[in-house]
């Protein structure tokens, strides 16, 4: 379940995103009752069997039924993985079309949901570092360290640069006075996270200087294929004070 919002008197109407009908929205009546017969099953980052009906195509899905696989408490139990679990959800539920089946996806928010429900806190940032490049990748924009975005050629040697209208990486030539440099663990990082597992944020420390930066690099990809800010992205400036 991504997230929901108030209907009528007592109802919620939930966004799931689900793997075979992609990503979808449908009322649960009664949901915000005290008697309610869903009670705990239709909070964010819950992964969930949903029983669905509709009269017909046009007609909006009604919930009838939740068979819970895991609520991951945890992340709404701790600031800073509520915080990152809310910077998971937004890339899906802004830059996924309704409707769009896409399995792929699906499989890493859900693989992504059960390692930050048993992650520390202070690695959280990672493992959404991680999230995100690999959610990049899947929507068609993978990281490609050895190619400049902008003419296409082969990248040799270090440093790699980065601008928020061309995104990365950028060679040294077409980065001109606009961009900046991508700090060498930044780079190394970004290559690991597209072939390593979740599991494995556990295990990554960096300086605070290198997660700036490392945040910076991630926000110039989105804007430059995307052409939007995540509003996230603000709320985890709590998350720096960790470090």
């Amino acid at each position: 379940m991504l997230n929901s919002v108030r209907f009528g008197e007592g109802h919620k109407i939930v966004r799931l995103f689900t793997e075979d009908l992609g990503k979808i929205e449908a009322s649960a009546f009664g949901a915000r009752k005290i008697k309610s017969r869903f009670g705990s099953r239709l909070e964010p980052f819950t992964i969930a069997i949903f029983l669905l009906y509709r009269r017909s195509g046009e007609n909006p899905y009604s919930i009838k039924e939740v068979e819970v696989e895991a609520y991951n408490t945890s992340i709404r139990d701790d600031l800073n993985k509520y915080l990152v679990g809310n910077a998971l959800i937004e890339p899906v539920v802004r830059f996924v079309e309704t409707a769009q089946v896409d399995r792929e996806l699906y499989n890493l928010l859900i693989s992504v949901f059960r390692v930050l429900d048993k992650i520390s806190s202070k690695k959280s940032i990672f493992l959404l570092s991680m999230y995100e490049i690999r959610f990049l990748a899947i929507m068609g924009y993978r990281p490609d360290t050895s190619t400049c975005v902008r003419c296409g050629r082969q990248i040799d040697k270090s440093p790699l640069y980065y601008n928020h209208l061309h995104g990365f990486p950028l060679c040294s030539e077409c980065g001109g006075s606009s961009a900046y440099e991508v700090l060498e663990g930044v780079g190394r990082f970004i290559n690991w996270s597209l072939k390593s597992t979740f599991e494995k944020a556990g295990r990554v420390s960096m300086n605070r200087s290198t997660i700036h930066n490392l945040r910076d690099v991630i926000e110039a990809m989105f804007l430059s294929n995307f052409g939007k800010k995540l509003l996230s992205w603000d709320q985890l400036e709590v998350m720096f004070e960790l470090f």
